[in-house]
């Protein structure tokens, strides 16, 4: 089993070892943590001409030539008007997420087949 759906099942066992380890140090066994608030998406965030054409703005990085002689950090991100940009063009980028379940690697294995779906 590679890809996705190890990486799943890996986590999900170390999750279930966790609670035991809890439970046997007297606790609950409830590991859930909730690090911010749910946030619900505005199902509707208006139609904007042009909006699935709108490029990514590439981030800003040092020179070839700078590059070549020091061991500076290459990419220098994003400066603030660059990060509005793309934040305005990802909005509610899990707005689909909410439409359509998402896709993993492992659905696309067939049932009664092997690991490479045959």
């Amino acid at each position: 089993m590679t890809g996705t759906r190890s990486v799943i099942m890996a986590v999900a066992a170390a999750r279930k070892a966790a609670g035991a380890i809890d439970r046997y140090l007297g606790g609950d066994g409830d590991i859930e943590q909730h690090l911010a608030p749910e946030q619900c998406a505005a199902g509707w965030i208006g139609k904007e001409e042009g909006f699935g054409f709108r490029k990514r703005m590439e981030p800003r990085t040092l020179t070839p030539e700078i590059r070549k002689t020091c061991f500076e950090t290459m990419d220098l991100g994003f400066d603030e008007a660059m990060a509005q940009c793309e934040a305005g063009r990802c909005l509610q980028c899990d707005l689909r997420l909410q439409m359509e379940p998402q896709t993993f690697w492992s659905d696309y294995i067939s049932q009664g087949g092997d690991q490479n779906g045959v």
